[in-house]
């Protein structure tokens, strides 16, 4: 558990001479929170090594000071020497919670022990361990033997379901940061965070969680058996560290029963890591799957996994690296991935992008917006692409043909030109129609300001954000107003029925936290094709925390329809998981405690279904909940 004290000790002996020519001569020691070839850098936890020339003595140095420059000011000298054929043994206990270390050397005759040395980057943790050196010259061979590597720490715990609280972006007052909360289902553009296995009769399931102690992100997974009612005690698959949840991840089941896990990076921040489970069905054991760098260059933020048996993934990404790109890769069997023609996996280009993509049968669907400038603050405008080849070729919703990547934004895959009008575009999700017709979910805010992405009212009306359904009839995109809400950050996700009903399951009613991230969920309905819209029922009622990111199980089960957290959505607090039903009319609470390995989710609201009617008894009223503008 990086959350909590680590010990970590090793044997090192320098088996060839080491002659010192430039800076670039080193012996190199550290964590960081990523894996790395280069030196030692402003990314590192821990450090300890040889650098003669930044530090002005070949003796090992423990690295001293947070966010500092390389060199001796920053350093402290061990005054043991390195020496060619001697074996070194370091014993380190880090404390990542404080961003700090303790370390003793030992050349067999004398120690040197240090406490309390700042880690170089407060941000980082010692996920992964680089032990290496770097030369001057590239043909220099200098071999080093390593042994007895030890990593004694506390098992990950995961006592029960807690959500991880995160904020980001610059704060509003009195309306808060850009957006905060509880966010264990956030972000809507990587999905599925969960699946229902037929197979198995089980809904698998992962979540940004931490250990109820510390808000430290863990890439964390759970199962509910719809043959007992009872959910599993959560597993940790990535320990993260920090609050960043973009550092998310989605899940598949293959058609022999094995879970796959996409975990993602923020990215360059951190790492895009993929596993398989080691048995069909069973979550508590895990191998990764390495990814070529050639597809991904070590970054997989804000992923997209879609499976489908006889055709392997499609995996749906952006590349930072490549000025948040959206890319598409393709493989067989999660393994081999196609790397034939890697120039065209680029396929939105335009300046920055977010993405999201569903599936219809063997269509593969993407709505997607753009940033202005590259400034993601600016996203704008709604585009819409799908393939019927399993991802091997794309199209516009007209038929013709994409040459990859698109980088015109007036693009005839445009939907809507939003920019021209001043409005921001906030993706949600989409469905499709019995005709197999693309229904995209959306919201708009006005950036008459250019505040429009932060918290609070804006603009010359009412300062609410607008809901959209943008159907394609066909022949035309038919644009309509849904409702409002109060934040862009609002989410709710759209489903189409077997009788072409419409329903919103969303946190668009005003909760205790006005002009803040998520409010209350509420259910609403549509029969004709999003013209009207009803509020069928309210499936929360909180007076301390807003709930946030209802996220739709893929191939979902009448009993674990939808999945979302709460939390404080301006200052940091804890957060609960929640689900419900297929008709919403039960909410659910994931326990945060366990005795055993299953356990029973608290049922902590049950809605009588439309038209049912209850006596329970007569009270007059004297006073009243305020009623949400946009229902009132």
């Amino acid at each position: 558990d990086l959350g909590q004290p680590i010990s970590i000790s090793w044997d090192w002996r320098l088996d060839d001479p080491f002659t010192v020519s430039s800076n670039n001569d080193r012996i190199n020691f550290f964590g960081d929170s990523s894996a790395s070839s280069t030196s030692t850098s402003s990314s590192n936890a821990w450090i300890i090594g040889v650098a003669p020339t930044h530090m002005g003595h070949s003796n090992f140095y423990f690295y001293d000071r947070t966010n500092g420059s390389f060199n001796a000011a920053n350093s402290v000298n061990t005054g043991i020497a390195l020496t060619q054929g001697v074996t070194y043994s370091f014993d380190i206990t880090v404390n990542p919670a404080a961003s700090t270390y303790d370390a003793t050397i030992s050349n067999g005759s004398t120690s040197f022990t240090s406490t309390d040395l700042a880690f170089r980057n407060a941000s980082s943790n010692t996920q992964y361990l680089h032990f290496g050196q770097k030369t001057t010259s590239t043909t220099t061979q200098r071999a080093f033997s390593l042994d007895t590597i030890e990593v004694t720490g506390s098992t990950p715990a995961a006592p029960g379901y807690h959500g991880i609280w995160y904020n980001i972006g610059q704060s509003n007052p009195p309306y808060g940061p850009k957006y905060a909360g509880g966010l264990a289902t956030y972000p809507q553009q990587s999905a599925s965070i969960a699946a229902y296995s037929e197979m198995h009769d089980k809904t698998f399931f992962v979540y940004g969680g931490t250990d109820g102690n510390s808000n430290q992100l863990k890439n964390m997974i759970g199962v509910y058996d719809h043959a007992t009612g009872l959910v599993s005690k959560p597993e940790v698959l990535r320990h993260v560290g920090g609050q960043d949840i973009h550092q998310s991840a989605t899940i598949n089941v293959d058609d022999q029963g094995y879970i796959w896990v996409f975990a993602h990076s923020h990215g360059t921040i951190g790492t895009g890591n993929v596993y398989r489970s080691d048995n069909p069905g069973d979550i508590t054991s895990f191998s990764e799957i390495s990814l070529p760098s050639s597809l991904f260059n070590g970054d997989l933020a804000y992923g997209n996994s879609l499976y489908r048996s006889g055709d392997g993934f499609v995996e749906l990404h952006n590349i930072y690296s490549d000025g948040r790109a959206v890319h598409v890769a393709t493989t067989p069997d999660g393994t081999n991935w196609d790397q034939t023609n890697t120039t065209e996996t680029r396929l939105i280009d335009m300046g920055g992008h977010y993405a999201l993509a569903r599936t219809d049968g063997n269509k593969i669907a993407i709505m997607a917006n753009y940033h202005p400038g590259g400034n993601l603050n600016n996203r704008t405008n709604l585009y819409y692409l799908e393939s019927l080849d399993w991802g091997k070729t794309w199209q516009r919703i007209d038929g013709s043909a994409v040459t990859s990547p698109i980088t015109s934004t007036s693009d005839s895959s445009l939907v809507f030109n939003y920019w021209a009008q001043d409005d921001l575009v906030y993706l949600k999700n989409m469905d499709f129609d019995a005709a197999g017709n693309p229904v995209l979910f959306y919201l708009t805010a006005t950036d008459e300001d250019n505040n429009g992405h932060l918290a609070g009212p804006h603009g010359s009306g009412d300062g609410r954000r607008t809901l959209h359904t943008a159907r394609w009839t066909g022949s035309a995109w038919e644009i309509r107003d849904a409702f409002t809400t109060d934040h862009n950050y609002d989410h709710g996700e759209l489903w189409i029925d077997d009788n072409g009903n419409w329903h919103i399951l969303g946190a668009f009613i005003d909760g205790v936290q006005a002009w803040a991230t998520g409010g209350e969920l509420g259910r609403w309905i549509s029969t004709d094709q999003g013209l009207t819209w009803q509020l069928v029922h309210q499936l929360t009622d909180s007076d301390q925390f807003n709930s946030t990111y209802p996220r739709l199980v893929d191939n979902a089960d009448d009993d674990f329809f939808a999945l979302w957290a709460d939390g404080d959505a301006v200052s940091q607090s804890e957060s609960h998981l929640y689900f419900t039903n297929a008709d919403g009319t039960k909410v659910w609470r994931l326990p945060t405690e366990f005795d055993a390995d299953w356990a029973a989710p608290e049922l902590v609201r049950e809605i009588p279904e439309p038209g049912t009617f209850v006596m329970l008894g007569f009270a007059l009223c004297l006073g009243s909940r305020r009623a949400p503008a946009h229902l009132a």
